[in-house]
C-alpha cells in the first residue's frame, strides 16, 4: 500500500469525525450570534427604558408648564375683562363732556360745572 500525499489525505477524512467538526463550528458559531443577538437586545431593553424616562419627565413638565399657562390666561383674561370695564367707565364722562352745552337737557338738573384752578395770590414775577 502506498503512503498518501498530505493533500490527498484530506479526501480521505472519516466522515463521522468530518461532521463532527462542521458541527462544532457551527455551535460556536450560533452560540456568538446568540451572545451577540442578546447584547444588541439589552443595549436596546436599556435605551427604550431610558427614553421612556425622559418622555415621561418631559410629558410631565409639559402639563405643568400647560396648566401655569392655562391659569396665567385666566388672569389675564381678567385683568382684561376690568381694563374693559374701567375704560367704559372713563369713557362716560368723555362722551358727556364733548357734548355742547345747548344739548344738555337742564329742565330739572344742575348744569355740570367744571372744575377752576386755584393759585396762590403773589407776585407775578415770582412764578419765573
Amino acid at each position: 500500500m502506498r503512503l498518501m500525499k498530505p493533500q490527498e489525505k484530506m479526501f480521505f477524512n472519516d466522515p463521522v469525525k468530518l461532521i463532527q467538526s462542521r458541527l462544532e463550528h457551527m455551535c460556536q458559531i450560533v452560540i456568538f450570534q446568540q451572545m451577540q443577538m442578546e447584547r444588541v437586545m439589552a443595549q436596546f431593553k436599556h435605551k427604550s427604558a431610558e427614553l421612556e424616562r425622559r418622555l415621561k419627565e418631559v410629558t410631565e413638565q409639559s402639563y405643568r408648564q400647560l396648566s401655569d399657562l392655562q391659569r396665567e390666561n385666566a388672569d389675564l383674561k381678567k385683568q382684561l375683562l376690568e381694563v374693559k370695564k374701567e375704560t367704559m367707565e372713563l369713557k362716560k364722562p368723555l362722551s358727556q363732556w364733548r357734548l355742547s352745552p345747548g344739548q344738555f337737557q337742564t329742565e330739572g338738573t344742575q348744569r355740570m360745572s367744571l372744575p377752576v384752578a386755584v393759585t396762590s395770590p403773589g407776585n407775578p414775577s415770582d412764578l419765573c
